[in-house]
């Protein structure tokens, strides 16, 4: 059987890569929680996408974005990182990506924040 390589643009099987994030496994950096993240937005996992998004930063407008399913997110492309190694408390990921949605595809090209609370990282915020 075929395994399917993971949406996140790397390498490995999905089962081999992102799928122990999202069965609960913490994400050891923020490239780590960034694929896992963008991964959860292509297979519709709402509820990892809230578990890992900083409570500070978790809005009603958050949850009603998530149940958007006109968004279609792929083509991952990290471009640069700072810090989010395991020994660190905050980091931020320069990235890009493509995405379908009722106008068509867009390109989308942001750098995103994160911090560490206990042993695990959360997403925060767009810069």
């Amino acid at each position: 059987m075929t395994k399917l390589l993971c949406s996140c643009g790397s390498t490995k099987a999905y089962d081999d890569c992102c799928s122990p994030y999202h069965a609960g496994s913490h994400c050891p950096t923020t490239e780590s929680l960034l694929r896992a993240r963008f991964t959860a937005f292509v297979k519709k996992n709402k509820k990892f996408l809230v578990d890992t998004h900083h409570p500070m930063y978790i809005t009603p407008q958050l949850i009603s974005d998530l149940e958007d399913t006109s968004f279609e997110p792929f083509g991952l492309n990290i471009l640069s990182i700072d810090s989010g190694q395991q020994s660190d408390t905050q980091g931020s990921i320069t990235y890009s990506f493509s995405y379908r949605d009722t106008d068509g595809i867009q390109e989308f090209t942001t750098t995103s924040l994160y911090s560490k609370l206990g042993d695990q990282w959360f997403y925060e915020q767009d810069k």
